[in-house]
């Protein structure tokens, strides 16, 4: 059993196009929050995963972090340009901890290949909360960022 299992893990890092770190800046449409956020992600061909780390501050001062998952598939490529979907699920941590929980996110994004390595990216994100969680944080999100593969 411990055979097969290492070699599915084996076959499935044989897959992986690349490990991504990214950089990335946000803006909350409903509560006028910025911030920003680091990506780890990893590429399966036109899957991919990432986890993300944000922090943000509203104009009141108040702060929040996030921790999201999200896959995404790329589903159309021209020239140095790709467009992708994704989903996943975001946990909020606010400085309100009354309103602490998770909300799904879905959305689309695309990004812009500068060197083979380097991509800029531009998202729309569009995140769901439930009854436990601030109905102010069902919010659109824009993010805007650089990734690097290795």
């Amino acid at each position: 059993m411990k055979k097969l299992l290492l070699a599915a893990l084996l076959s499935i890092s044989s897959l992986a196009n690349a490990v991504e770190l990214g950089l990335v800046s946000t803006y909350n449409t409903n509560t006028t929050t910025v911030g920003q956020g680091v990506t780890l992600g990893e590429k399966f061909g036109d899957f991919g995963i990432q986890y993300g780390f944000f922090d943000s501050t509203n104009n009141q001062g108040l702060w929040q972090h996030k921790s999201s998952f999200t896959g995404s598939y790329t589903f159309y490529k021209i020239d140095k340009f790709a467009f992708n979907v994704k989903a996943g699920a975001a946990y909020i941590n606010k400085q309100n901890s009354t309103a602490d929980g998770w909300t799904s996110i879905s959305g689309l994004g695309t990004s812009y290949a500068i060197t083979p390595d380097t991509k800029l990216t531009l998202d729309w994100v569009h995140q769901y909360t439930s009854d436990h969680v601030m109905s102010t944080y069902n919010a659109n999100i824009a993010q805007a960022g650089i990734k690097v593969s290795f």
